[in-house]
């Protein structure tokens, strides 16, 4: 069974869900401040809460779902919430079966999501298609109902997710403006003072409704800030983007290279196939066909207009773009990913298209053989290689995160509450994947961790997650009044730790060093980067030392029995006692039984010596 998106956000939303889970289950006291990021407060404000959806997820534990099922159940049922409410809608709203399931189909299965899988954050938009209807509604006949739907509605969709919330508020003012540049006289019945007052009540108590939510991300700008133009710029779509797509499109990979120059390119998949773009070209036909009604050429045109705007104000034109001016509304410097836009902006292409092709019945009707072949050409034209999508083994992630836990258990302190995994063998995945391996593992075991991958993070974090190294770790739990006394240090190894440091080691009046070729030589007269080691304690005596490039300091397994530096993983080889001798000096023995020794003409350093001599006396001098 696989998993749509990365290792990386997939499983961090999944982590946010599972965390929504527990605290409304009772097993945990706060929302806000989940066991990652210890021991830092509100970190749920870094990044989407999911909170609309999560009855969704919580519903699918209750039943006896793992989480890692729960959470595939859960993206299961927002496909499937997405094409039932847009069909709704689309049907109630244009009467026709064969349109509605087509942009229906479109909404939830957009080729356009295949590059935009691992956000699975954005799926939860089933309420959007009710926002536009509601809001149509209310601007036509003027009933408080419909307004209520709206305000309730869009609240709503901020609990689903932020990003989605000013996303959706984003394209719904446009198709508000457009609907009042084409159709102002409808909206006489706003001059009623009494449906006036009745109308700001409503919109009052739906941003009472809001403050739940946007408090902790107000509490968290005000410590944080905001994000400034420059971090988001080139996430701003381009007009390239509307047509790149993942190399997943049956039919379209051939769009899947030409994005790639652009920065951050990886943000751009935007391309939603070819039938809305075509629609937009057929669309001046029913604009100026006789046969058209009036009322129904400014239906379109307040579709088309509601696109044009949305479009324009958010598309980076060689390096101009009105977003600045988006960027400026309050709540919308807090978004980094721009080109999530198209999740909202979808439905108004897809307004457009299922206009376009009902009205084109009306100008002929033996077009109607193209409505038939619609829904099989939508599926054509999003349809892609499964194999191709992005995508994680369930199982595979779950063992990951099942030998963290039993490296936990095995190494964690008496009565400790908290722990920080910190693998010696990094070199071969990726950092956030071994922070929410971290992350996954402490949840199921219900301990904090200091590990943490999240939308942004706080002063004095970063350092840590970068090289999960002693040292920015003590720094990070200093700056916040924390004891490294009270976190366990958690490796890969089952071996406990007691603690690891940076050192110089100095043999007579030179230091080793990590040579070019990677021999150990002592040869340095002063210290510097190749100079320095982590000295990594072991429980039981041992020792280990890394270099600053994470490869650990080994003995050959050749007649020479010569030093390298040259191992990514730890091993027997690689384990060292230390002998302490008279004047702070020591002693390395190796593996081999054989104690390291310095050849003083080539300086370099062996594992071969039976006694200790002078040559063999070492001393450790701690980096501050």
């Amino acid at each position: 069974m696989y998993i749509p998106g990365d290792l990386g956000d997939a499983r961090f939303n999944n982590y946010i869900l599972e965390h929504g889970y527990l605290y409304f289950t009772g097993k945990l006291d706060s929302y806000w401040t989940a066991p990652f990021m210890f021991p830092y407060q509100n970190n749920i404000a870094f990044s989407d809460n999911l909170l609309g959806s999560l009855p969704l997820y919580i519903l699918s534990r209750l039943v006896g779902f793992d989480k890692e099922t729960a959470f595939q159940v859960w993206i299961l049922l927002l496909f499937v919430l997405n094409f039932i409410t847009t069909y709704w809608v689309l049907n109630k709203w244009l009467k026709n079966n064969l349109l509605a399931c087509s942009g229906a189909y479109i909404f939830a299965f957009s080729i356009m999501l295949v590059g935009n899988i691992y956000n699975v954050q954005t799926l939860p938009r089933f309420i959007l298609p009710f926002l536009f209807y509601w809001l149509w509604m209310f601007l036509n006949i003027g009933k408080l109902s419909y307004f209520t739907g709206f305000v309730f509605g869009l609240v709503y969709q901020f609990y689903c997710g932020i990003y989605l919330g000013f996303l959706s508020f984003y394209v719904l003012l446009f198709f508000f403006i457009s609907y009042l540049i084409i159709k102002r006289s409808n909206l006489v019945f706003l001059i009623n003072r009494k449906l006036f007052l009745q109308l700001l009540s409503v919109a009052f108590i739906g941003g009472i409704a809001m403050l739940p939510l946007m408090l902790p991300y107000y509490e968290h700008s005000k410590v944080h800030g905001l994000r400034t133009f420059e971090e988001v710029v080139n996430t701003i779509p381009k007009i390239q983007s509307y047509f790149f797509t993942d190399s997943s499109s049956v039919f379209w990979s051939d769009l899947s290279e030409h994005g790639k120059t652009m920065k951050e390119w990886w943000c751009h998949f935007l391309y939603i196939g070819i039938i809305p773009w075509l629609t937009l070209l057929l669309a001046p036909i029913i604009l100026f066909s006789s046969k058209v009604a009036k009322e129904n050429k400014k239906i379109l045109g307040i579709f088309l207009l509601s696109l044009f705007f949305s479009l324009l104000f958010s598309t980076n034109f060689n390096g101009i773009t009105l977003y600045k001016l988006i960027y400026s509304l309050p709540g919308f410097s807090s978004m980094r990913s721009v080109n999530r836009i198209i999740n909202t902006e979808l439905f108004l292409f897809i307004l457009v298209t299922v206009m376009v092709f009902k009205e084109l019945i009306t100008i002929n009707k033996s077009l109607k053989w193209l409505v038939v072949l619609l829904p099989f050409m939508v599926v054509a034209d999003n349809l892609i290689y499964g194999n191709n999508l992005m995508r994680f083994n369930k199982q595979e992630a779950q063992q990951r995160v099942k030998i963290v836990e039993k490296n936990i258990i095995s190494q964690i302190k008496p009565k400790s509450t908290t722990v920080a995994y910190m693998p010696f063998n990094i070199l071969d995945d990726k950092l956030l994947n071994i922070n929410i391996d971290a992350m996954q593992a402490s949840q199921n075991l219900g301990l904090n961790c200091v590990n943490a991958y999240t939308g942004s993070y706080p002063e004095h974090y970063w350092p840590f997650f970068a090289n999960l190294d002693q040292n920015n770790l003590t720094n990070w739990l200093n700056h916040h009044n924390q004891s490294l006394d009270n976190v366990s240090i958690i490796n890969e190894i089952s071996k406990n730790e007691l603690f690891r440091k940076d050192v110089f080691i100095k043999f007579k009046d030179a230091y080793l060093s990590r040579n070019w070729d990677l021999t150990i030589l002592a040869d340095k007269r002063e210290p510097s980067l190749w100079e320095t080691f982590t000295l990594v304690s072991f429980e039981d005596g041992d020792v280990a030392l890394r270099t600053f490039e994470k490869l650990f300091v080994t003995t050959e397994l050749n007649d020479k029995q010569q030093l390298f530096a040259n191992r990514k993983h730890f091993g027997n080889w690689e384990t060292i006692n230390t002998i302490k001798l008279d004047d702070d000096f020591v002693a390395f023995k190796a593996v081999n039984g054989k104690y390291w020794s310095v050849n003083p003409k080539t300086l370099q350093v062996f594992a071969t010596a039976d006694e200790i001599g002078e040559n063999e006396r070492f001393k450790i001098q701690e980096i501050n």
